[in-house]
């Protein structure tokens, strides 16, 4: 809270839960990795079989019931890119957090990642939404997919025929940050969902 109000920031900020928690990461490997920080060096190896297969927190923490309130009074819940356990996935597992996104009725969003990484070895969308929904409990509605030209090693591939959702297809990867997504690109592709949703 204090740090918004020194940036000034529009909306709040609020962490899934107050309790301290690590995460715990099974491989298909067999072997247990414990710490984000461990989780991540995954992403860090040119070449690795061992993904992850599940992940948890230790120990188990109880979401806060204000990000429970804030995800059930939701009118869009948005799932951004990035590392698909270690980041997104890891906000989700708090005891409440499923349950609060099961009685909400907003739509879900998720900007697709760019390309693929090491900690989850998918190379398709498809395969990135069924890991969230896994977590989440529910279906993903809608995803932002970059259409650009940009040359991306490892790209993410739109494989419209296995998606549910709608697919809104839009210039967003950033030409100076490599594989990230471009803030003004991704502003562009919003005033494009909104009014078409």
């Amino acid at each position: 809270k204090e740090v918004c109000k020194i940036f000034n920031t529009v909306g709040v900020v609020i962490p899934p839960s107050y309790e301290e928690s690590y995460l715990v990461a099974k491989l298909e490997d067999g072997s247990i990795i414990r710490g984000e920080d461990k989780i991540d060096e995954l992403n860090k190896i040119e070449e690795t079989n061992a993904r992850v297969l599940d992940i948890w927190l230790e120990p188990e923490v109880e979401a806060c019931e204000e990000a429970k309130r804030y995800i059930e009074d939701a009118d869009i819940i948005i799932f951004s890119p990035g590392d698909v356990y270690s980041s997104l996935i890891a906000t989700l597992l708090p005891k409440g957090i499923k349950n609060a996104i099961a009685s909400s009725s907003a739509k879900i969003f998720y900007i697709c990642n760019l390309v693929a990484r090491n900690e989850f070895n998918a190379t398709r969308a498809s395969e990135l939404v069924k890991i969230i929904e896994r977590y989440a409990g529910r279906g993903i509605d809608l995803i932002i997919a970059d259409s650009s030209k940009i040359p991306l090693q490892r790209r993410i591939e739109i494989d419209e025929d296995n998606l549910r959702c709608k697919i809104i297809k839009h210039d967003v990867a950033s030409e100076v940050l490599h594989w990230r997504h471009d803030p003004l690109k991704l502003k562009n592709a919003f005033k494009k969902v909104f009014p078409s949703f």
